[in-house]
């Protein structure tokens, strides 16, 4: 693929829908610019962010938990110990239930 990429190229690529990546564009969790056509256009960077979204959210993570690790990583904390926190904390959900 080339360098940059639009919208159906990128859920075509991690195999979803459009949507959900536009969802994750409006609530902030991907901040991709527009191009001069107003299209988003998503850098090797926010396809990083994207499979790291959507791997933590095979693993059980909240969208409002992966918000908060990415905003401790855009602050250069370390993810470990507030992820390590949030697996316990979801692991201790699905025990309840």
């Amino acid at each position: 693929m080339a360098s940059s990429y639009k919208v159906n190229q990128v859920a075509k690529h991690f195999s979803i829908n459009a949507n959900t990546v536009r969802h994750y564009v409006r609530i902030g969790l991907l901040t991709p610019p527009k191009d001069d056509s107003g299209y988003h256009v998503f850098s090797e960077s926010e396809m990083q962010t994207l499979r790291f979204i959507l791997n933590a959210r095979e693993l059980g993570f909240t969208l409002e938990d992966i918000k908060q690790l990415l905003e401790d990583a855009g602050r250069g904390e370390s993810l470990c110990p507030h992820a390590r926190a949030l697996i316990e904390l979801r692991l201790k959900q699905a025990r309840e239930k």
